[in-house]
């Protein structure tokens, strides 16, 4: 054999070895991995990946996010990843609402979240002008919204943001790392190729085993992990309290006020109070309002007609907690403007 053949052959070796490896990774590790899914909410490859997904205007479903219920919902955001309509240069004060699924609204459409029924209510409310946004994300807690801010949500020019607090982001605290820095990895990208999610992914056989054991757990499994032990549970709570003690300096700094609404009267976690959690933030000068509390207060609607069949807020809920808020923010409002 020549040596231009022995060339020609190790040429074709070679390109045939990339070829299959290609493939490999593929149908291995790859987007044929995953067989027919629905399109990514979070927008990976996008300006601000790992946030929602820009320009989105499909039906989703909540069984699309590890929920065992059936229930479509129309879903659009616009060119900055929020749920709902384009941000707008006029509407005063300019509100914006951070949380995870609750706030997002999973499982309604996008004029039936809480975001959208705040605006109405506040519009009614002595605030004729007023604009909210909806910054809600799934799976979300206090430190995703540390990360969001800093990276995309402080040029925002809010004047009023409002966090949205409920049972869940406790136990959410006991992730390795940020969902969003998860949903940001990109294998393919160096720029987003970050060494601790690799390793985790690698140590859990894939991307989706990761999620599924690392950041999308329940209560009892999170429990059976502490041994159930109040004592490994407390902390959890403590590290959500500095978050939200240190994502509200970081508004204050932009000028906007900040105020934090609970969903939670008692964790089931472990039975674990709010009540620490509430006086920390109002030592800290956070405005708080017992948002569960007053919604199962009202009697226009029955408490079991606030929810979803997979407990998210549904239409009515949504509407109740929007109504509720914003009396009690114009409340709020007018106590500070008083300077009381």
């Amino acid at each position: 054999m020549t040596r231009r053949a022995k060339r020609l052959l190790i040429a074709l070796g070679i390109s045939a070895f990339v070829s299959l490896a290609a493939v490999a990774w593929f149908f291995i590790a790859g987007p044929g991995s995953r067989g027919e899914r629905p399109p990514s909410t979070y927008g990976i490859h996008e300006s601000h990946p790992g946030d929602l997904q820009a320009n989105v205007d499909r039906t989703d479903n909540v069984r699309n996010y590890g929920l065992p219920q059936d229930l479509p919902y129309t879903f659009k955001t616009n060119s900055l990843g929020f749920r709902g309509d384009e941000v707008e240069a006029i509407g005063r004060p300019k509100v914006l609402v951070l949380g995870d699924s609750f706030v997002f609204g999973m499982g309604v459409n996008n004029d039936q979240t809480f975001p959208a029924y705040l605006e109405l209510a506040l519009r009614a409310n002595g605030y004729p002008q007023s604009k909210v946004y909806n910054g809600g994300v799934p799976g979300y807690t206090v430190t995703d919204l540390e990360e969001q801010w800093v990276d995309k949500l402080s040029e925002f020019s809010a004047d009023w943001v409002i966090l949205c607090h409920n049972g869940s982001d406790i136990k959410e605290m006991a992730r390795p790392y940020s969902l969003r820095r998860m949903m940001r990895y990109d294998a393919m990208n160096p720029e987003r190729n970050d060494p601790d999610i690799r390793r985790l992914i690698g140590d859990s056989g894939g991307r989706e085993n990761a999620i599924r054991s690392h950041f999308i757990f329940r209560e009892d499994d999170l429990w059976r992990r502490l041994g159930s032990d109040l004592a490994r549970v407390k902390p959890l709570r403590d590290r959500y309290t500095a978050g939200v003690l240190r994502l509200a300096e970081k508004v204050r700094s932009t000028g906007a006020r900040f105020s934090v609404v609970l969903w939670v009267r008692k964790y089931t976690l472990g039975g674990l109070e709010v009540a620490p959690l509430r006086d920390a933030l109002e030592a800290g000068g956070i405005p708080v309002f017992d948002g569960e509390a007053a919604m199962h207060s009202q009697s226009s609607v029955a408490a079991a007609d606030l929810y979803l069949p997979d407990r998210h807020f549904s239409a009515d809920g949504n509407r109740i907690a929007a109504n509720q808020t914003a009396d009690w923010l114009r409340a709020s409002n007018n106590a500070l403007e008083r300077g009381q």
